[in-house]
């Protein structure tokens, strides 16, 4: 069975990611039987650098969800035609993502939702 992996953004007080954090997974749970959400660790909910997220923990929270994207390929858990669905279409981790696919010759398919500046 294909799964569905969404690379969530981190649920911010200050800005709609809190109430998106909640609001996308009950909608996916009403179309979608096979979901895995893959966060980050919360660094905290205030804006110290940037304006609209922090640019510091944003990256702590993605760099970590690349971490778990790694793992779950190492660990042979990503299968042929699984999907991810980035919640951020500017997350770094699109690259690494397709390269890994790539090189672990597992081909799967990757979205992105834009949103907010783009």
């Amino acid at each position: 069975m294909t799964k569905l992996f969404i690379i969530t953004l981190e649920p911010i007080e200050k800005r709609y990611t809190k109430q998106w954090y909640k609001y996308f997974k009950n909608e996916f749970k009403k179309y979608a039987k096979n979901v895995e959400y893959i966060d980050g660790t919360i660094v905290g909910d205030e804006i110290k650098k940037g304006r609209f997220l922090d640019i510091n923990q944003t990256n702590i929270w993605k760099a970590e969800q690349v971490i778990k994207i790694a793992k779950l390929f190492q660990d042979q858990k990503i299968k042929p035609n699984d999907k991810f669905l980035l919640l951020d279409g500017w997350h770094f981790g699109i690259t690494a993502l397709k390269y890994m696919s790539q090189l672990n010759n597992i081909p799967v398919g990757i979205y992105a939702y834009w949103h907010a500046g783009t």
